[in-house]
């Protein structure tokens, strides 16, 4: 059986320089794979707990707790997008609807002065 041999530097196979990363980047990447090593963890945990039924329930929903977060931060700059543009659309109904109430208020075949 042939010998196992690893690439080495000077076989041309592995650069030999790798660009500098920002100490941020690192911390956040080493970060996230740590919370997706954990996450895995925690899934095997939830399928091998069978002969503690509170123990797979607890998992389970920190699990879909972890899965509703993930989907819903990823989507933040589109909620944020979405409630500017509500905001910029209620705007010109409330001041419209504000007009209607103070007219409505004004009238004289209802009797009020609006004070």
């Amino acid at each position: 059986m042939p010998a196992l041999q690893l690439a080495s530097p000077q076989a041309g196979n592995i650069p030999t320089s790798v660009p500098p990363k920002s100490a941020e980047t690192t911390a956040s990447v080493l970060l996230l794979t740590l919370l997706r090593g954990f996450q895995e963890v925690l899934k095997v945990v939830k399928e091998s707990s069978d002969v503690c039924p509170p123990l797979k329930s607890a998992v389970g929903g920190f699990l879909a707790c972890v899965d509703a977060y993930q989907k819903t931060a990823a989507n933040h700059e589109e909620m944020e997008k979405l409630i500017k543009r509500m905001e910029a659309l209620a705007s010109p109904v409330a001041r419209r609807l504000n007009f209607c109430v103070h007219i409505h208020r004004l009238t004289p075949e209802n009797g009020e002065t609006g004070e």
